[in-house]
């Protein structure tokens, strides 16, 4: 039975993912910003099988929240098998880019409260040499686009952060999971207008579910975004920065 820290708990893609560990008896300590979900959530991961599930408070744009939390993740559970980073948002792109507060303050959630996390549990893994790492960021952090490229920017410096950092924890029996979904279906992009590459949260959850299981290095939520991708990152520049994208 693993012992699962969940940040952004409350996430439509994270609850999809720690359901599936619920079922199989696994210990949650739970992270967000909403004590009512949290509430729900916690009541619903017992209902499924979970062997015990706590929750806490987080204010993921405080960097003493954060800090505080995580100390109260070391106090409770002596070993962590597995530290899930679910928590983001998705900004408004013209406001960040006409307002470095604004810019400054969805860094603080997207990339800077992430890497204050893998800081400590990267520490705490590495110091029992085990356990898994698996953060969720994005295929908008490939590659910048007018569109959003505030919030690839924060992504794709994720991402390579992930890329290192797996890299030195390799030898400790640690695996790095980076779950990068494409567009997805969820409460975050409910002001979006659909289309035929959207994929619901629950299927992205599980295939992130079954990636994890697989202890993957890097998996596209769902697979034919690395297609994708790989085609949208050729492009040449000359040509890319007159697309209206």
């Amino acid at each position: 039975m693993k012992k699962i820290l969940v940040f952004g708990a409350t996430s439509a893609i994270a609850q999809a993912i720690i359901r599936k560990y619920a079922e199989k008896h696994c210990e949650f300590l739970l992270f967000g910003r909403n004590i009512e979900k949290l509430e729900i959530l916690s009541g619903d991961l017992k209902v499924r099988g979970a062997k015990s599930v706590h929750h806490l408070i987080v204010d993921f744009s405080n960097s003493q929240s954060v800090s505080q939390s995580l100390h109260n993740a070391l106090t409770l559970w002596n070993e962590w098998d597995m530290v899930l980073v679910c928590h983001g948002s998705l900004p408004d792109q013209e406001k960040m880019q006409n307002n470095f507060q604004e810019l400054q303050n969805e860094y603080e959630v997207n990339l800077m409260s992430v890497l204050q996390i893998l800081t400590v549990a990267s520490n705490r893994l590495e110091k029992q040499n085990s356990g898994h790492i698996a953060v969720i960021t994005s295929v908008a952090g490939e590659r910048g686009k007018k569109s959003n490229y505030a919030y690839g920017a924060a992504k794709g410096a994720l991402i390579i952060f992930l890329q290192g950092l797996r890299q030195r924890l390799q030898n400790h029996n640690i695996t790095v999971t980076d779950l990068r979904p494409g567009f997805t279906d969820s409460p975050m992009t409910a002001h979006l207008k659909k289309g035929l590459l959207f994929s619901s949260s629950q299927k992205v959850g599980e295939l992130a579910y079954k990636a994890l299981e697989k202890k993957k290095d890097v998996v596209y939520l769902p697979s034919f975004w690395w297609l994708i991708m790989r085609i949208f990152c050729s492009i040449p520049e000359k040509i890319f920065k007159k697309l209206k994208l």
